[in-house]
């Protein structure tokens, strides 16, 4: 098996243990596995002309799937199943350093171990935070101009949000904030206050005002997020340059990155366009961009999630995206895309290369 080929393999199975549920952040030893009972078991295939039919078979473990059809047509898929089970364990065990982008951490899994550092600092999370207001805001309101619910029905959560908007101007600090950020926080802040308090006072929700409001608080919000991605990039990088310290050549090489989400914004996502970057490593012209053999984008429904939950969530996202930015499909992409593109173009293209610093 050539090198690429082997590639596609080992990523085609990380993403698919990754699904299963089966990963575990937490440090894990690779010593070769004990072969799993499924993988073991003789196939019970038994032809239809038999006349010697086989005792019933014991109940499958829960987590293995049941055979379809029954008889000897599913036992023999089954064989397939329990064949790239065991594979899986295999690849693990000889797999070389690779990164998982969890939240705001990063976890690289090396030599048997695993070291977990967060990236993704407060001031990033306060920038997405003060984002997020007037977002808020219209979330409320957008549904008593539809004629969806009354405004006497969001009055007490309009309320609430008014009152900590008060508490959280307290909070606009060179603490999370630069000097060039903190006016357009209380900008934000003071503006959408404002606009709640009208609308309390006007017991009406105009479809007019409404778009006028968002469209006030559009470039804010844009600033805050072309930031906010710019300090995830630089995070990111700062440890991944730290990391290659730790690594081989061979292994900086053949490095690869799981890129954990669970929703739709997968367009352009910031982490998946710094490690394209770092590692350049190009995918096939159908796939969706900064994507590869060694950067994979793991995207699914958990197993508690519901599909009607992910249909309303695509809905509320269009909306809100048309109000705020003009454009149904703006945060079908990463809202930090543009931040962290900019912050990419700025990164030494030597640090892609294996060194090591100097001791």
């Amino acid at each position: 098996m050539n090198n690429h080929a082997a590639r596609l393999v080992v990523g085609w199975l990380i993403v698919n243990f990754l699904l299963q549920g089966q990963f575990s952040p937490r440090a894990q030893e690779h010593a070769p596995p004990a072969p799993r009972p499924e993988a073991t078991d003789s196939v019970a295939c038994t032809s239809p002309e038999s006349t010697n039919p086989p005792a019933p078979a014991a109940p499958a473990p829960a987590h293995q799937m049941p055979v379809i059809p029954p008889g000897p047509l599913g036992e023999v898929d089954r064989s397939f199943v329990n064949s790239y089970t065991a594979r899986e364990d295999l690849v693990l065990v000889h797999q070389p350093p690779y990164v998982v982008v969890s939240g705001s951490d990063l976890i690289l899994h090396q030599h048997n171990s695993t070291a977990k550092v967060r990236v993704i600092p407060n001031s990033y999370h306060a920038l997405k935070d003060i984002a997020h207001i007037p977002f808020t805001v219209y979330l409320l309101l957008s549904p008593v101009e539809r004629n969806l619910v009354t405004l006497d029905a969001q009055i007490p959560a309009l309320t609430r949000l008014s009152a900590c908007l008060d508490a959280v101007l307290s909070s606009v600090t060179p603490e999370f904030f630069s000097a060039d950020q903190l006016e357009r926080q209380r900008i934000i802040l003071r503006t959408s206050e404002e606009f709640i308090k009208t609308t309390l006072q006007s017991k009406t929700v105009p479809r007019g005002d409404l778009l006028s409001f968002a469209s006030k608080m559009r470039p804010l919000m844009l600033q805050n997020a072309d930031q906010a991605g710019c300090t995830q990039i630089q995070g990111t990088h700062a440890q991944m340059m730290k990391w290659k310290e730790q690594m081989t050549q061979d292994e900086w090489s053949n490095l690869m990155v799981v890129n954990l989400a669970r929703h739709q914004a997968r367009y352009r996502n910031a982490a998946t366009q710094y490690f394209h970057w770092l590692i350049a490593d190009n995918g096939p012209p159908w796939s969706y961009p900064g994507e590869s053999m060694r950067v994979i984008f793991a995207e699914s429904l958990g197993p508690s999630d519901k599909a009607s939950n992910e249909l309303a969530i695509v809905e509320i996202d269009a909306d809100a995206s048309e109000a705020f930015f003009g454009n149904p499909w703006r945060l079908s992409e990463d809202i930090l895309s543009d931040g962290a593109d900019r912050c990419i173009r700025t990164l030494p293209v030597e640090d892609r290369a294996y060194s090591k610093s100097p001791k």
